[in-house]
C-alpha cells in the first residue's frame, strides 16, 4: 500500500516520470517494510520471551509463523538491533536451559483418530478437475502448439487428481493416539515406552513451511510424517502428544 501511495504522489506532483516513480515507489515500499519488520521483531522477541514460561514451545510456534529462522535462535542477525536490545536478547538465551512445564489436558479423550482432511482434499480435487477440463479445452480448441501445452499440463493435473482422490476416498485413520501409544496408518502399534522424542517439527524453505509428526524408536530410527493433509493443526497435535505421554508416565507410577 505504501508503494502505491508513494508512487501516486510522485506521479501527481510531476516530480518524476510515471515509470520511474513506480520503480522508486516499489524500492521505497520494500525498504520500509523490511525496516519496520526488523525494528518490531526485536521488540516482540524481548517482550514475548520475557513473559512466557515455556520458551521452547514459543520458539517452535515462532518458527512456524516465520518470525524466527529455522535454527530457532532468538539472537538473530539484525542490523537495526541496538546494543541495549542485544544485551537483553543475550540474557534471554539463558532461559532456554530450563525445560518447559506441561500438564495433561483433562478435556482430551482416551483416544484420538486423525484422518486426511476431507474438506481441504475435496477442494483440491475440484480445483484439479477444473484444471483437467481446462487443459482438454486448450488441447482441442486451439493450434498445435496449444495442444501440446494442454497435454503436458493435463497429464500433470490428472496425476495429482488421482493422488488427491485416493486421500478423499481413504477414510481410515492415518494416526491413532491414545493413553497407551501410537498407531501410524497400517503399521503396528507402538507403545509410548518404545518411542522417544515425539514432537511436531517444522522444516522451512524460504516462504514454505512444512510441519511433521516426528518420533524415534528404540533402534534410533526416526519417523517423519507430514501433517499438512491431516485434519489436525500442529498445536493441537502437540497438545495430544504431551497429554498422552504424561498420562502414560503417570499410569506407570
Amino acid at each position: 500500500m505504501s508503494t502505491i501511495i508513494f508512487s501516486i504522489i510522485l506521479g501527481e506532483l510531476d516530480i518524476l516520470e510515471e515509470n520511474t516513480a513506480l520503480i522508486i515507489g516499489v524500492i521505497f515500499g520494500i525498504t520500509l517494510t523490511i525496516t519496520i519488520r526488523y525494528l518490531l521483531i526485536t521488540k516482540w522477541l524481548i517482550w514475548a520471551f520475557s513473559n512466557v514460561r515455556n520458551v521452547h514451545e514459543l520458539r517452535r510456534h515462532s518458527i512456524r509463523q516465520k518470525l524466527l529462522f529455522e535454527t530457532g535462535s532468538i539472537f538473530q542477525k539484525n542490523p537495526l538491533c541496538s546494543k541495549k536490545d542485544k544485551l537483553k536478547l543475550r540474557a534471554l538465551e539463558d532461559r532456554f536451559n530450563i525445560e518447559d512445564i506441561y500438564e495433561a489436558d483433562v478435556k482430551t479423550s482416551k483416544q484420538n483418530k486423525i484422518h486426511f482432511a476431507f474438506t481441504t482434499t475435496l477442494l483440491i480435487s475440484i480445483a484439479l478437475l477444473v484444471g483437467v477440463c481446462s487443459c482438454l479445452f486448450l488441447m482441442f480448441n486451439y493450434e498445435e502448439k496449444e495442444f501440446y501445452i494442454g497435454l503436458f499440463l493435463g497429464v500433470g493435473c490428472l496425476y495429482m487428481l488421482k493422488e488427491s482422490s485416493k486421500k478423499l476416498i481413504n477414510r481410515k485413520p492415518q494416526v491413532t493416539l491414545n493413553d497407551d501409544g501410537i498407531t501410524i496408518n497400517k503399521h503396528e502399534f507402538l507403545c509410548w515406552a518404545d518411542i522417544y522424542e515425539e514432537k511436531v517439527t517444522t522444516d522451512t524453505n524460504g516462504s514454505n513451511v512444512v510441519n511433521f509428526l516426528t518420533f524415534c524408536d528404540e533402534d534410533y530410527n526416526y519417523t517423519k510424517i507430514e501433517i499438512k493433509n491431516l485434519n489436525i493443526s500442529p498445536s493441537k497435535l502437540e497438545n495430544l502428544l504431551r497429554t498422552y505421554r504424561i498420562r502414560y508416565n503417570n499410569n506407570k507410577v
